[in-house]
């Protein structure tokens, strides 16, 4: 049996999902309603308003640093 061993750079980052707007691609993107009609987000930078956002996985290091995986 082969043991997986984590590069030592890698127990300093958390992987973490981004929420992103179709539309301009902005990440400033608020929850605005939700429940029988389903899920509504609203874009703070274009105003896009509606129920399909991206999303983006991104590792945040301790430093603050953010790459994307």
């Amino acid at each position: 049996m082969k043991l997986s061993r984590k590069r030592p750079e890698d127990k300093d980052r958390k992987a973490t999902v981004v929420l992103v707007c179709p539309v301009c691609g902005s990440d400033e993107i608020d929850y605005e309603a939700g429940m029988i009609t389903g899920q509504k987000y609203r874009c703070r930078r274009c105003k896009y308003v509606g129920s399909f956002v991206l999303e983006r996985r991104v590792e945040v290091g301790e430093d603050g640093r953010i790459e994307e995986r």
